[in-house]
Order: C-alpha cells, then sequence, then structure tokens
C-alpha cells in the first residue's frame, strides 16, 4: 500500500487531508511541525509527503530540503497560499515534485497524490529492477570468471600436453624418449620422481627401464636396488599393479608403506605416496608409470590424475613409436652388417684374419658387449676360442678352451642347435666365463657354425643387460653363422690351392714385374731419345718416371764443375731449386756421393744416413735411391728418386733406374750435341751478323752502336759495356754501358781493377762466381753500380795493340757456359778490328 506523509499546523486540515487520501486507499500518517515530519521521516519509508509551505518555527522548504535529502526519490507536494507563486517557485526549485494552492479540494488533492505516488511507484519499480540487473550482472561476471579460470587452466593443460607430446615425439631414440616423459610427467604432475617399468608379456612382469626426478637427475641408487632385486619381478606379487594392467585406468595408493608394492623401494627411498599411470596404446599394456611423492598426505586431485594419463598415453604411444623405429633401425643396422660382413668373408680366403675380421665387424655393427667364435679342434675333440672382440677379448691370451656339452656353448657345439638366454640365470647350461669377477652376463645367444650337418664350431655373443636379444638378432646371426662356415671351408680350399701354385705364381710375378719395367723403360726411353731440346728432354724424363712410377720426387742432376746442380725435378715445391742448388761432388749429398764415385745408393732411411742433404723445408722423404748417369766412363750426372715411405725401394728399382738413367746419358748427350751444334750455327750467324754491321760504317760510334745491338740480339745481358784506352793509358773511356737491361751515359774510369788488369795483361779473365772467387782475383776488384755474380772481361787486341775491353756479366752465377765464352772471344776480335779500323778512317779525315 502506497504511504502518504500530510504535514500542515492545523488539526482540521490535516485530518480532512488525511480522509481525502484514505478515502483513495493511501494509508496516510500526519505530522504538525518540521521536527515530528523529520522524525518520521528518518524512522520510516514513504512514498509521497505533502508538506504546508508555513509550518510554525520554519516554513515548508527546509523540510523539503530534509525529504530530499533522507530519499531523493520522494516526491513532495508543497500546499502554498494563493496567490503564493514565488514560494511555489521557490519549492519547485528545491526539488519539489508539485505544488496546490489553497484552498485544496479532494479531486485536486487526489490527483496530484496519485500521480506523485505513481511516480515513486516508477521510480522504485526501476531501482528494483536496476538493482536485480546489478545482481544477474555480478553473478554472470561471476560466472564468466569462473569458466574463464577453468577454460584457462584447461588450455593450460592441454598446452602443456601438446608441449609435452611435442617434446617426447621429437626423438625416435627409445632411451630419449624415456628421459623425456619420466623427467616432463614428474614436472606436470608434481612429483617427486618417475618411473616407467614396460611390460613383459612373456615373463608376466614388469621391467624397470627409465626413472628421472622432476629436475631431470637420473637416479643410479634406484637402478642399484633393481638389479640387487632381481627385475623383473612377477606382476603377481603386486595387486595393485595387477588392478592397473587389468583396469587400465590410474590408480592413486596414499599410504604407500602399507601397500603390497616393493618395501625395500618404499622405505628406502622414504616414499609416501604413489600414482601408479597404465600405459595403453591401441587398448594394450605397454607398461606402467609411477609418480612417487615423499611429502605426507599429498593428495592427486583428478585434474592430476587426468593429465598423468593423458601424458601416459601419448608417452605409450611414444614408446611404441620408438620402440618399433629402434626395431627396424637395429634390423637395417643388422642386415646391414650381414651384408658387410658377408662381402668381407667371401673375399678373404686367409682363415687366421677372417675370424678376427669377422667378430670385429659384428661386435661394431651390432654393438654387442662380446662377440667370441670357437672352433671345433678335431685333434682334441673341444671348442677352441680363436677370435674375440669386445669384452672378453684377453681370453686369447690364455689360449682359452671349453669341452663340449660345457656351459651354453658347448652345449649348442653338441646338440647343433641354437640356444638363447635372455636371463641367463634362469638358463641351467649357463657357466661365467673365467674372467667375469668384475663382468656380469645377463643375456647370451650361442650359434652353431654347422658344414653339411657338421658342427664346425660356436659363435657366441653376450650382453651386460636383460632382454638384451630379440628375433632380430636371431635371424641375422643365424644368417652370419652359415655365412661363416661357408667362409671357412671357402677358406680352407683356396688356401690348399694356394700352397700348390704359390712356387709358380712367385716365378711368374718375378718375370712379370721384370718385363713391366723393362717395358716402362723402354717408354721412357722412347720419348727422351725422340726429345733435342736439353731443357725439355730433362724435364719430360723426370715427369714420365713420376708418372710411370709413383715416387714422390725425382730429380736430374748435372756434373757442372765440382758440384752437381738440379736441372729438372718433378716435385712442384722444390722446383725454385732447379739450376740454383750446387752440391758439391763428394762431401754434400748422397747424388754427391754417386757423382764421385760412379755407383749406385739406396737408402732405405734418409734421416739414418747422414749423406742425405735436406735442401727442401717440409720435405717428406723417407727413402733414396740414386744412379749414375754415365756416357763412355764419364759421371755427366746422376738420376735421384725419393719416397716418403721407408724402405721403399728394392734391387729391382735399382736395376730399373740404372736402366733408364743409362739411356738418359745417350739422350743427354745426343741433345748436347744437338745444342753444341744449333749454338755453333747461331754463333756463326751472330759473329756474320756483327761483321756486316760494322763494315757498314766506319764512325766510330755507329760501329759501337751497331756492335751493342747486334751483341744485345744474341745473348741475355744484364750488364755489358765497351771500354776504350785513352791516350797515356792512365783512364779508360766507356763509351757503352748497360746497367740492369739499362743504357747509362759515357763515362771514364781511372786505369785502376780488373778492367785495367786485362788491358795491362791482354789475358781475358773469366768469373763463376764472385762471392766464391773474391780472394782469387789477380787484383782487387772496384765495384761499378750493383755487384755482379759472374763475369766476362776480353782484351780487345789487333795488329798486337790493345785498344780497349769488352764485358759482359750477369747478376745469376755461373751464367756463362764454353759457348758463351767461345761466342764472346769470337765478337772480342769483330769489335777490335772495327774499333781500329774506325780509329784509323778517323785519322784519315781530320
Amino acid at each position: 500500500m502506497t504511504r502518504v506523509l500530510v504535514v500542515h499546523d492545523e488539526l482540521s486540515i490535516r485530518e480532512t487531508f488525511q480522509a481525502f487520501l484514505e478515502e483513495e486507499g493511501y494509508a496516510v500518517s500526519t505530522a504538525a511541525d518540521f521536527f515530528e515530519a523529520e522524525s518520521l521521516l528518518t524512522q520510516e519509508p514513504w512514498d509521497v509527503v505533502v508538506v504546508d509551505a508555513l509550518l510554525p518555527g520554519a516554513n515548508g522548504l527546509p523540510l523539503l530540503q530534509k525529504a530530499r535529502q533522507i530519499n531523493p526519490d520522494v516526491p513532495v507536494i508543497m500546499i502554498t497560499g494563493e496567490p503564493d507563486i514565488s514560494t511555489a517557485a521557490e519549492a519547485m526549485h528545491h526539488g519539489a515534485y508539485d505544488y496546490v494552492a489553497k484552498p485544496v479540494t479532494q479531486a485536486v488533492l487526489s490527483r496530484v497524490v496519485s500521480r506523485a505516488a505513481e511516480r515513486k511507484r516508477l521510480l522504485d519499480e526501476k531501482r528494483r529492477l536496476e538493482a536485480q540487473n546489478r545482481a544477474y550482472q555480478a553473478e554472470l561476471e561471476e560466472v564468466v570468471a569462473r569458466r574463464t579460470t577453468e577454460l584457462e587452466q584447461r588450455n593450460r593443460e592441454l598446452a602443456t600436453l601438446i608441449d609435452v607430446g611435442r617434446d617426447i615425439s621429437a626423438t625416435m631414440d627409445l632411451t630419449e624418449v624415456l628421459r623425456r616423459v619420466t623427467q616432463r610427467t614428474a614436472q606436470v604432475c608434481g612429483a617427486h620422481r618417475c618411473t616407467i617399468l614396460l611390460w613383459e608379456s612373456d615373463e608376466e612382469a614388469l621391467i624397470p627401464i627409465m626413472s628421472q626426478f622432476s629436475d631431470g637427475r637420473p637416479d643410479p641408487e634406484l637402478w642399484r636396488l633393481f638389479k640387487e632385486m632381481g627385475y623383473p619381478s612377477p606382476v603377481g606379487q603386486a595387486p595393485e599393479a595387477q588392478q592397473i594392467l587389468r583396469e587400465q585406468r590410474p590408480l592413486f595408493i596414499p599410504d604407500a608403506p602399507h601397500s603390497s608394492l616393493p618395501q625395500s623401494l618404499i622405505r628406502t627411498f622414504d616414499v609416501k605416496s604413489v600414482l601408479l599411470v597404465p600405459l595403453v596404446s591401441k587398448e594394450q599394456i605397454v607398461g606402467l608409470m609411477a609418480l612417487d611423492h615423499v611429502e605426507e598426505g599429498r593428495e592427486i586431485t583428478p585434474t592430476q590424475m587426468d593429465m598423468a594419463m593423458a601424458i601416459g598415453t601419448q608417452a605409450a604411444v611414444a614408446i611404441e613409436n620408438a620402440q618399433l623405429f629402434q626395431k627396424e633401425r637395429k634390423r637395417a643396422a643388422q642386415l646391414a652388417v650381414v651384408n658387410q660382413v658377408a662381402r668381407q668373408i667371401v673375399s678373404i680366403l686367409d682363415p687366421d684374419r677372417i675370424l678376427q675380421e669377422i667378430v670385429t665387424a659384428i661386435r661394431q655393427g651390432f654393438d654387442y658387449y662380446s662377440v667370441l667364435l670357437f672352433l671345433v679342434d678335431e685333434t682334441g675333440g673341444d671348442l677352441k676360442l680363436l677370435a674375440a672382440a669386445g669384452g672378453f677379448e684377453d681370453v686369447l691370451n690364455s689360449d682359452y678352451r671349453q669341452a663340449v656339452e660345457v656351459g651354453m656353448i658347448g652345449r649348442a657345439a653338441k646338440t647343433g642347435q641354437l640356444l638363447l638366454a635372455n636371463d641367463v640365470s634362469r638358463n641351467p647350461h649357463y657357466i661365467p666365463a673365467p674372467i667375469q669377477e668384475k663382468i656380469s652376463t645377463q643375456s647370451e645367444l650361442c650359434v652353431p657354425l654347422k658344414l653339411a650337418d657338421r658342427v664346425i664350431g660356436v659363435l657366441d655373443v653376450q650382453e651386460a643387460r636383460l632382454n638384451a636379444f630379440d628375433e632380430t638378432d636371431v635371424v641375422a646371426l643365424t644368417t652370419l653363422a652359415d655365412q661363416i662356415s661357408v667362409a671357412l671351408e671357402n677358406a680352407r680350399l683356396y688356401n690348399a690351392a694356394q700352397q700348390e701354385i704359390a712356387e709358380r705364381e712367385r716365378a711368374q710375378e718375378a718375370l712379370r714385374e721384370r718385363a713391366a719395367r723393362l717395358e716402362l723403360v723402354a717408354r721412357v726411353g722412347r720419348k727422351t731419345t725422340a726429345i733435342l731440346e736439353p731443357d725439355e728432354l730433362l724435364h719430360q724424363a723426370v715427369d714420365l718416371i713420376g708418372e710411370a712410377f709413383g715416387y714422390y720426387n725425382v730429380a736430374v742432376l748435372l756434373v757442372e764443375g765440382d758440384a752437381v746442380v738440379p736441372r729438372a725435378v718433378s716435385l712442384p715445391q722444390a722446383k725454385h731449386l732447379e739450376g740454383k742448388l750446387r752440391l758439391t761432388i763428394g762431401s754434400e749429398g748422397i747424388t754427391g756421393w754417386v757423382a764421385q764415385h760412379g755407383e749406385p745408393l739406396l737408402v732405405p732411411d734418409v734421416r739414418a744416413d747422414e749423406r742425405h742433404y735436406d735442401a727442401l723445408e717440409g720435405d717428406r722423404t723417407r727413402a733414396e735411391l740414386a744412379v749414375p748417369i754415365t756416357l763412355k766412363g764419364t759421371i755427366i750426372g746422376v738420376l735421384d728418386v725419393q719416397s716418403t715411405e721407408i724402405d721403399a725401394f728394392s734391387q729391382l728399382d735399382v736395376f730399373t733406374m740404372q736402366a733408364i738413367a743409362d739411356q738418359l746419358a745417350v739422350a743427354i748427350e745426343n741433345a748436347r750435341l744437338y745444342e753444341e751444334a744449333r749454338r755453333h750455327v747461331e754463333e756463326l750467324t751472330a759473329l756474320h751478323n756483327i761483321d756486316v754491321a760494322i763494315t757498314s760504317t766506319l764512325d766510330p760510334r755507329g760501329v759501337l752502336e751497331a756492335i751493342y745491338e747486334q751483341v744485345r740480339e744474341v745473348m741475355n745481358l744484364n750488364c755489358f759495356y765497351i771500354g776504350l784506352c785513352e791516350e797515356g793509358g792512365d783512364r779508360i773511356y766507356l763509351p757503352i754501358v748497360v746497367e740492369k737491361g739499362k743504357r747509362l751515359p759515357p763515362m771514364s774510369l781511372p786505369g785502376e781493377g780488373l778492367t785495367t788488369w786485362v788491358i795491362r795483361t791482354r789475358q781475358p779473365l773469366w768469373i763463376e762466381d764472385m762471392e766464391e772467387e773474391q780472394a782469387a782475383l789477380p787484383v782487387e776488384a772496384i765495384p761499378l753500380g750493383t755487384p755482379t755474380r759472374s763475369l766476362m772481361v776480353l782484351p780487345l787486341v789487333t795488329r798486337d795493340k790493345i785498344v780497349g775491353v769488352i764485358s759482359a756479366q750477369s747478376y745469376e752465377p755461373h751464367a756463362f757456359d764454353d759457348g758463351h765464352r767461345r761466342l764472346f772471344t769470337g765478337i772480342a776480335h769483330q769489335v777490335a778490328i772495327a774499333v781500329e779500323n774506325a780509329r784509323l778512317f778517323e785519322e784519315v779525315n781530320r
């Protein structure tokens, strides 16, 4: 019911208004002044307030303000006297809903109060709807926040699963897969440690294969206990494990110390609770994952259990894929090894070598711990170990033998049947090897070697881990055993045939080798004798010999004075020594020794022979053979061959190289004669050209220029000069001077030094190496320009009169040979005549 408060100081009006309004169905209360009305407004809620503008002690405006302050939504109607319009306006300004001017009729009062009450009702409804909407929105926001949190959690779980799945599927290596699964599962599920055990259906047992702490640390102590407890253990000993395998659902064991789980592990590692998660792939149990906690009162939430189960499903698939991949890779590797060994044993016919190579190839290819090969000793009837690779190689030193029927190896030899034990402790025939104090064989596979149903030996492989062998190993080793048996028989037959023809083969081989060497000698001879240019001849010879015989280096050294000089070498790094290196005959190098004694010299190891001369940095020569090149009883050079291998040369090499050296001597002599004839023709031509040039003019300057131009054409000179004697004889005038190939201005020199000595003695001066012959010079040399190493200084003499000197020089030692001297002597004679004729012509024309 709508509640109305009427405030008026006149009782009759209050009662009249109350009667009017109650008649309309309103609940009406009245107040006579401000304070009474204020008390009612404060104590109770009102829907409409009717206030007289004039109240005792205070007008109605303060009460209007007070009512609006208490509840802004309550409409206040002001009663004003007529025509008190200003008061009404002020009331409206302060928030009055409406005003009524006196006198107030029932109809007017009812209409105004009805409108005000309706407005209040609408405002209350609005407030209610707004509050309801706020409550609904708050509830909706709470639901959205809760669902968002759940979705975020689910997304995190899915992201974790995806991350874990990606991590464990990123590799096909089984060990790495297991390591990643255990570590990530322990991290995601908040476990202390995660252990994976694979299901072995044949033995109905769980085999532990990986255990990791949540921080990635391995658990070596757990493995030690696993080995001591003789794992795998039957599942029948643990009802909880049976339940997991049967129901294929996770099982949380909150009180592990009072469960049927192995207490030796539970109490040792102070495990308080364990979550067992089945690893299921294609509805088949692959294994079990155990997540343990060491904290008291640890609970597993459904989310963690679901997460562990989801990871377990991923892990089962990843493990199965890795196992299949590993199995196929192992099969492929084994087949490759089988093929490799087959190729090896087919190509090897030496029994002593074939056995060791077989076991080594199997050991390396299959990565077994130990591979042993026994053959039946037909004399004693027992098994003799002839080859071993891996852990038991030391047994070979003790001539190990084993009686037939003793141990798994003997059993296989006796029955001719393959014997496999993936846990040797359960095989009654197994006996440990005599050196197994520190080695514990866990698995063994023995395959008999048979030939025409006769056992000739046993191939034995062993591993230091349980369940090491599967059907792929059996198939591969059975195939290898058959191939080994055939190979051994082939080797036996081959050796028998080889012994019969060995001597004949050796004799034929010697003849073939000698014939081949002679053919090579003939080929070298045919190619070298056709070459008449000496430098080309020698280089072709060393290249042909190196190519034909595969020597590290081949060199031809010629005798020049008291030394042998390399004129051709095949080794690229030694090319710079050609014509530069001089080895004194009899005192330097192996070639110097041969040049002195005229005998071949074979040095198996040059490092042990003090005669070896090491002229090349980084030289790899280890063996050397040098033979003399002799012509008509005179040693003209040495043929030297070298190898990077110690003891690389035989007497056959000596015979071959000496035969080639003899042919080289003839070829060198032919080339020398040809070169001598060619140079003689060139000398005659040069002398003729000079004669023509100097007779074409009698001008002294022109004569000298013509002489220089002709000499430059026939001789490649670094330095050259023509000196003329000046009157009085104390100075020498040089009209033509060339240094480093360039013309210098004419100059005058004092009458001293080598040039003056030649003029005074009228004797030619030949110097092959200025540095070596400095001390033996007749007078001290006076340097002019850049010092030279070799030179020729000849007097210009005509009609028994000395008119000057002519000189040719080089910056290289031994630059001039006998041909140069002969040509230069002829040139000097012509120059002397030409200079004298020009001088006489000049005197006549004065």
